[in-house]
């Protein structure tokens, strides 16, 4: 199985030199989208006005709730791009910004694995996120924000749904320090492209690719190498990320109940889940 893999610029000029170049993707793809959804909401309030002055019929109102639907709908989309704008100004920066510190992943993925199920049966959705564990595995621990965890894998969670809504999701540690993401499915060239550190392709370009940049910049935020596989046909896409060593000191270690950081990562995901299933 060969394995295309990104990892962190050696230097300070390399990593000046890529988050230049990807901010300057982010500007075109976040600039696209969002001037698409703001039409898509001008359209509707344009509509919206006429209905209103059609008068009090039963067919005008009708008329009218389907449009503010679509109103909430594009301003669900535009907070999601918000939230998507603001990842990418603090981009390279989350260690300044949100101290890191020491956690357990194998609670923090059981955790967020049951959120996001939550969350995606609340809208009738049918795909699911399964932690696969290791039998007798020991405790994994990594220096880090568990805040941008949350939003890489919301928007890796994000990128599937917008491919197959019945999407079933494993998340896997494996012994080697090795958190593997996969939805079972193929993923195209370009798309992993992406993610190793390439230019979006034209088709990607045009839908923006936020998503994939973000997950990138979330794993060279995090120290992470990303790793994305290449199966044979009929086979499946694998993404990885190598988390570092990790030095655990006992007066740094941190034992959080899952309900912690429950409030914040399920709002995270409310975001992402309501602006993709949109």
């Amino acid at each position: 199985m060969a394995v295309q893999q990104h990892e962190q610029p050696g230097g300070t000029d390399g990593q000046d030199q890529e988050t230049a170049a990807v901010q300057m993707l982010f500007r075109g793809g976040l600039k696209g989208r969002f001037s698409t959804e703001f039409c898509t909401l001008q359209s509707a309030v344009d509509a919206l006005e006429c209905c209103l002055q059609a008068g009090d019929s039963d067919s005008a109102r009708e008329q009218a709730g389907l449009l503010v639907a679509e109103m909430n709908r594009s301003i669900s989309r535009l907070e999601r791009l918000a939230e998507n704008t603001a990842d990418l100004a603090m981009a390279g920066r989350v260690a300044a910004l949100e101290p890191f510190a020491t956690e357990e992943m194998r609670h923090y993925l059981a955790d967020f694995c049951a959120c996001a199920n939550e969350e995606l049966a609340l809208r009738g959705a049918s795909a699911r996120v399964v932690l696969l564990q290791q039998p007798d595995g020991e405790l994994v621990w990594v220096k880090t924000s568990l805040s941008t965890v949350d939003s890489l894998l919301a928007n890796l969670l994000s990128n599937s749904l917008r491919t197959d809504l019945a999407a079933q999701i494993t998340l896997t540690l494996t012994p080697d320090r090795c958190l593997e993401y996969t939805d079972g499915a193929l993923w195209p060239a370009a798309a992993c492209g992406v993610l190793c550190g390439g230019a979006p392709a034209p088709e990607l370009a045009a839908n923006g690719s936020t998503g994939l940049l973000l997950i990138r910049q979330y794993a060279n935020s995090l120290g992470w190498t990303l790793e994305v596989s290449e199966p044979q046909a009929g086979g499946k896409t694998v993404v990885r990320f190598r988390l570092p060593p990790c030095q655990v000191c006992e007066n740094d270690l941190v034992f959080r109940s899952s309900r912690h950081a429950r409030t914040p990562r399920a709002a995270r995901l409310r975001m992402e889940l309501d602006g993709t299933l949109a």
